[in-house]
């Protein structure tokens, strides 16, 4: 009796054109990244080639077969690892599900390993404030750099929203910024008054410079290009180790941060999900949980009856 997922791995020209057309559906479609585009094409292809490994590249994929390729990573991946391989193939084949390919997805109740989900990274007020004012001494570009920075965390802004963002996406006179987002789904996010003040100077700086006169982007780069991400990124990190900030620190830390002190400072969950642009409360979620870990800290180090044998003399 054939199972399903016979049909589409039979040659590999076929599983190879099928693979060209899902990149194409998330790069059009989904609007994802390149990016990403390119992390789900790696971790596919390295599927496909221990299929060939094993020799079962003509048979049907079934559980059993993504149980032991999972098996397989978790000897020598972490579990966020092979969480984002699951997570890549699982797409895969829903794309397949619904051109008709396959009738079910055999990677659908597959759990993800345990870990797979970590807490992200988030840096303190006082480390968020370090990086963001910092940006003012930080060479010939300080005036952007701050304006970039303030639309991290002042905005809870993703990289790619933010070397997106077009003038026309401002409305100082309000406070809000269109942000493009995820799925190509818009959404507008307020900014503070450091935000607009920052923004507003830098506006006047871009204004000024002859360079950028044809350019619609926000932040304009070299030759007029949009700004990259990897600029952006080297960017927060060399600011961040100048502030002394020894753990590792990204844009993506800056609007972990946004959130997390959001919340800590009594944002509900559902206006924060709205802010971040997130499609399922569930994401929002793990802000909770970090959230926790700092009320618990808080606890050991300040309650005197928080550990054994603490406030025991008065």
């Amino acid at each position: 009796m054939r199972e399903h997922g016979e049909r589409y791995l039979g040659e590999s020209v076929e599983l190879q054109h099928r693979l060209d057309q899902f990149l194409r559906f998330l790069r059009v479609e989904r609007s994802y990244s390149a990016h990403t585009v390119e992390a789900y094409r790696t971790d596919l292809m390295q599927f496909f080639a221990w299929l060939d490994e094993a020799r079962i590249d003509r048979r049907p994929v079934a559980r059993v077969t993504l149980r032991k390729y999972v098996a397989t990573l978790a000897k020598t991946k972490l579990a966020t690892t092979v969480g984002r391989k699951l997570s890549a193939i699982r797409s895969f084949f829903n794309y397949l599900r619904r051109e008709g390919v396959l009738q079910e997805n055999p990677a659908n109740r597959l759990p993800y390993p345990k870990g797979s989900r970590h807490l992200p990274a988030v840096l303190t007020v006082d480390e968020a404030f370090g990086i963001v004012t910092s940006s003012a001494a930080a060479g010939g570009h300080s005036v952007r750099n701050m304006a970039l920075l303030e639309l991290l965390y002042g905005a809870g802004l993703r990289i790619g929203e933010l070397t997106a963002l077009d003038l026309i996406d401002l409305d100082l006179d309000n406070g809000l910024v269109k942000v493009c987002g995820k799925g190509n789904k818009g959404r507008l996010v307020p900014i503070g008054s450091f935000a607009k003040k920052a923004v507003s100077a830098w506006l006047e700086v871009r204004r000024a410079d002859p360079r950028f006169a044809t350019s619609s982007a926000l932040f304009p780069g070299q030759r007029c290009r949009r700004l990259s991400a990897r600029t952006v990124q080297r960017l927060v990190r060399r600011l961040a180790k100048q502030v002394g900030i020894s753990k590792p620190v990204t844009p993506h830390t800056l609007r972990h941060s946004y959130a997390t002190h959001l919340l800590d400072g009594g944002a509900g969950l559902r206006h924060i999900q709205e802010l971040l642009g997130h499609a399922s409360l569930s994401t929002t979620q793990r802000y909770t949980h970090l959230s926790v870990d700092r009320l618990i800290d808080v606890y050991d180090r300040c309650h005197p009856h928080s550990k054994e044998g603490a406030g025991e003399t008065r």
